[in-house]
C-alpha cells in the first residue's frame, strides 16, 4: 500500500512513518523543504517530496498514487 503523510517531519508524522514502514508500506514524506528529510533515521527508506500545502498542484502531485493519506498539517498562526 502506498501511503503519502503530509506533515511527515512534524512530532506526529515522524513517529507515524516508522511504524508504517515496520507494516510494510511505501511511504511518500512531504515536507517544506525536502533537505530537512535527512535529519531522519527513516529518510532513505521512504520517497521524501516537497509539498507547499497551500498549493493546490503541489498537494495534488504529492498525493497522486496514494492508496492512504495522513494530513498532520496544521496553522500555528
Amino acid at each position: 500500500m502506498r501511503v503519502v503523510v503530509m506533515g511527515a517531519g512534524g512530532y506526529v508524522g515522524s513517529r507515524l512513518v516508522p511504524g508504517l514502514l515496520a507494516e510494510g508500506h511505501d511511504v511518500v514524506a512531504t515536507f517544506t523543504d525536502v533537505g530537512s528529510a535527512s535529519r531522519f533515521w527513516w529518510a532513505e527508506r521512504v520517497e521524501a517530496v516537497q509539498m507547499q500545502v497551500l498549493d493546490r498542484g503541489s498537494v495534488r502531485d504529492a498525493a497522486a498514487g496514494a492508496d492512504a493519506l495522513y494530513y498532520l498539517i496544521h496553522g500555528l498562526a
